[in-house]
């Protein structure tokens, strides 16, 4: 499905200077969750009011800046930071954020004040995240969400500031293949019907005195501090130095030019694997990175990788072999020879990186 590959492709690879995407995905998916009932739609879009937008983001932002967490790189500033400010310093000792928040939800808050703030988001959603996403695959502006503007203004009587905001600030318009996903998986991208979260809020109803950040950030833990423990491959390369040449595009390696490369991305698989880690030049080692090699790649350099299997077989037998049937082959403990085995394993490692890129990881070939 083309859209689930545009998410994945859009949180795992797509460049980001700022948390913009970040924000406007998240704000599609609760406004999907929540305003559902305020949806335009035809046989092929659906549109929301962008206003509803522009209210989350205040309330994502608020907390953030507040609390100088930075939320783009660089010397830049947010570009409606000095906007959000105001009423960050107006209510810092005035009952700070709740207090902020109660004023906004009963349309408290001063007016042409808050008009600038929602002018500047505006312009930031439009001229950011809504302009550049999905450019990195589309090659396009716009090619993922849409702005129209029937120019509706409506002017309550008495003014509330919600009905402003749906009124008077046009429409994002995105595919309604899109949205049917975003509705039926959005919670779960967002992290709240997450498996981690459940699991931690589930220890937290066992326990109330435990803390649910504190649990997630244990659970994330684990996979995070298991190293690249290229250490045992790296021994045997290193004997054979004179015989190395680049897995994949053949140049000759020498101790200062060589690195051990994880075939597939350590970063997507966390694959340690003898049969995973492979000699390459370093210069081309970092231009790969963790770019998923192509199948006719691993077709064309398939001796050379057969060949760097056949060392680590000789100094570690039984764990490669083991290492390959239960980390790539799945056959275990059924007999076959060398040959056959590693023919085997590299069909499977051909299927194994197609499964990635057919997922949105980006392929890759010198």
């Amino acid at each position: 499905m083309q859209e689930a590959k545009f998410l994945r492709r859009f949180i795992e690879r797509e460049s980001k200077y700022a948390s913009y995407k970040f924000a406007l995905l998240r704000g599609i998916i609760e406004i999907i969750q929540e305003y559902d009932h305020l949806k335009l739609e035809t046989e092929e879009e659906v549109s929301f009011p962008l206003g509803l937008l522009i209210e989350k983001w205040i309330f994502y932002y608020y907390p953030l800046i507040e609390n100088n967490i930075p939320q783009i790189y660089g010397k830049k500033a947010l570009t409606f930071r000095k906007e959000l400010e105001y009423f960050i310093e107006k209510y810092k000792n005035n009952g700070g954020f709740l207090q902020f928040y109660n004023d906004y939800r009963h349309s408290k808050v001063n007016f042409k004040e808050i008009k600038k703030l929602f002018t500047k988001i505006k312009t930031a959603i439009y001229t950011g995240p809504m302009k550049h996403l999905g450019y990195t695959t589309n090659k396009t502006k716009y090619s993922i969400f849409r702005y129209e503007n029937p120019n509706l203004k409506v002017k309550s009587k008495d003014l509330n500031i919600k009905e402003y905001l749906i009124n008077n600030y046009g429409y994002i318009k995105f595919d309604k293949n899109l949205y049917i996903l975003l509705k039926e998986f959005g919670s779960f991208i967002n992290g709240t019907e997450s498996i981690i979260f459940k699991w931690a809020k589930f220890s937290k109803n066992i326990d109330n005195s435990l803390n649910q950040e504190e649990i997630i950030s244990l659970l994330l833990k684990s996979k995070e501090e298991i190293e690249r423990d290229v250490y045992d491959a790296k021994k045997v390369y290193d004997k054979y130095i004179k015989n190395l040449r680049c897995v994949w595009t053949n140049k000759k390696l020498t101790k200062k030019n060589y690195e051990v490369d994880h075939a597939l991305p350590y970063s997507i698989t966390y694959i340690n694997d003898l049969w995973n880690l492979l000699p390459a030049h370093s210069q081309i080692n970092r231009k790969k990175s963790d770019m998923v090699p192509t199948p006719s790649l691993i077709e064309s350099r398939k001796n050379q990788i057969k060949y760097y299997w056949n060392l680590l077989l000789k100094e570690y037998k039984d764990r490669f072999k083991k290492e390959v049937e239960i980390g790539l082959t799945g056959r275990i403990n059924i007999p076959t020879s060398e040959k056959s085995l590693f023919n085997n394993a590299i069909d499977k490692l051909k299927q194994r990186a197609e499964f990635l890129i057919d997922r949105g990881y980006e392929p890759w070939k010198p």
